[in-house]
């Protein structure tokens, strides 16, 4: 047992007394008391005021060195002073307010360290005790090479990277590895920044180095803009604009597939043509650069527009005379009046048609969307016989609910009334004998009909109007 010799010290004050007893027990400080008229007395323990440093020895190059200090006994907070010893160069660095008895240090200059002091709040010092000696490792030099700085995400392609030295592995997003080689797959990758990180030490128990490629992966946001947002066009339609946007706010380029047809202006705008192209699906392509080449693409469809064009014998013709187009191949014809704000004539939908009276002409023809519209043409009726015939015939009431009279204005040995629709499609057809006037019923719904009627050489054409 460790034994110390005490002090002891009387006070007697007014007939009362203290007997204060001072010694150390076993490494603790001790204090004892007595006095006054009690006969009671206490012994007080404190925990001996230590501390001491630890750490790591080897540190790689680089990274972050710390040193523990652990503190055992005092009162925080308290004030360290750590020296660090190079060569002959030693240097004190005073650490402040410590309030907690574990304590990490941070240090990034490698040496050996001593705990030379440490106090405590009542300014009481501590038994220290440690000595640290820190270093660094070499990390060897490593890079990554093969990468672009910006790919599409639409990628299809697989990249290969090479890190130097050889032997080390690849971390990031869209890296595959395949046997000994290395892929970035930009498609695998999300959009946006992307930090490839290539790895390499020379051993197990050494240092790693690292290299990191920033890299990143884009989809194009960028827009191909049609005229009026049609993308349904016609051989006969004008030439239209197409245009490009992109957030790069950079100048881009227009291809269009097949090569011809498009004029591109080199400021985010092209003219295409369609009378220079086929029928056929179009792809117009809009590239930019932001950090690499990125595109979008549009789509259109061009047909071929029909020919509204029409003959016959002469532009002077006979009443009741056919005009017939050219080309009637197409799906849908409609006839219009020229002389009535090109209105159009009701039932006429055929290929043809058969004329009534003098006027202008024309007819639109559709086909796949697509239309064509002939020039207006002058129908004159010249034929003087067929006029005077006419001239003496009457119709009444007309327009009518379907029921008129014919009068021939004298009578007429033989007639042959026949009753058309605007597309020529017979109706009635009637003969009649040594008469004047024909009482005529229409059983049909309300429209625009032709009454034809011949007698020998003469005839003459009617249009009835049934309500």
């Amino acid at each position: 047992m460790y034994h110390q010799k005490s002090y002891w010290v009387v006070f007697c004050i007014c007939s009362c007394f203290f007997l204060i007893a001072y010694g150390r027990i076993n490494g603790h400080q001790v204090m004892s008391a007595a006095g006054g008229s009690t006969s009671g007395n206490s012994l007080g323990f404190r925990d001996a005021f230590t501390a001491s440093i630890t750490g790591t020895a080897i540190y790689c190059e680089g990274a972050a060195m710390s040193i523990t200090l652990s503190i055992t006994g005092g009162v925080a907070p308290y004030a360290a002073v750590l020296t660090r010893s190079q060569s002959t160069l030693n240097k004190d660095t005073t650490i402040s307010l410590i309030d907690a008895s574990s304590y990490i240090i941070n240090v990034n200059v490698s040496g050996t360290y001593d705990l030379k002091e440490i106090t405590d709040n009542t300014g009481n010092a501590a038994t220290v005790s440690g000595s640290v000696t820190l270093s660094f490792a070499p990390v060897p030099d490593v890079s990554i090479s093969g990468l672009a700085t910006a790919y599409v995400k639409q990628s299809t392609e697989w990249v290969l990277m090479t890190g130097t030295p050889a032997g080390g592995t690849f971390n990031g997003p869209g890296v595959v590895p395949n046997n000994t080689d290395w892929y970035f797959v930009p498609s695998l990758a999300p959009v946006g920044t992307n930090d490839i990180v290539y790895s390499y030490r020379t051993s197990p128990a050494s240092c790693f180095g690292y290299d990191t490629a920033v890299v990143r992966v884009l989809e194009a946001a960028a827009s191909i803009k049609f005229e009026n947002d049609r993308t349904k066009y016609c051989s006969n339609d004008r030439p239209f604009t197409v245009s490009g946007v992109n957030i790069a706010n950079s100048v881009g380029s227009f291809t269009i597939s097949g090569g011809v047809g498009l004029t591109d202006y080199h400021n985010n705008t092209a003219t295409v043509y369609p009378s220079q192209l086929d029928a056929d699906e179009y792809t117009i392509t809009y590239i930019y650069f932001d950090g690499t080449s990125l595109s979008v693409d549009g789509k259109f469809d061009v047909s071929i527009a029909p020919t509204a064009d029409f003959t016959w014998e002469s532009s002077f013709s006979n009443e009741w005379e056919a005009i017939v187009l050219t080309d009637a191949s197409a799906a849908e014809y409609q006839w219009i009046d020229c002389e009535n704000n090109n209105s159009p004539i009701i039932g006429a939908t055929q290929g043809s048609l058969i004329i009534s009276h003098d006027g202008n002409y024309a007819v639109i023809v559709s086909k796949n969307g697509c239309a064509d519209t002939s020039t207006c043409y002058s129908v004159i009726i010249t034929d003087l016989e067929i006029n005077r015939f006419k001239q003496n015939i009457t119709i009444d009431p007309n327009p009518n609910k379907g029921s008129f009279t014919v009068n021939l204005g004298k009578v007429h040995s033989i007639i042959c009334i026949t009753i058309t629709d605007p597309n020529g499609r017979v109706i009635q057809k009637q003969n009649y004998h040594n008469t004047q006037a024909i009482e005529t019923m229409l059983p049909t719904p309300p429209g625009i009909y032709f009454l034809n009627i011949n007698s020998g050489n003469e005839r003459a054409v009617f249009k009835i109007i049934k309500h």
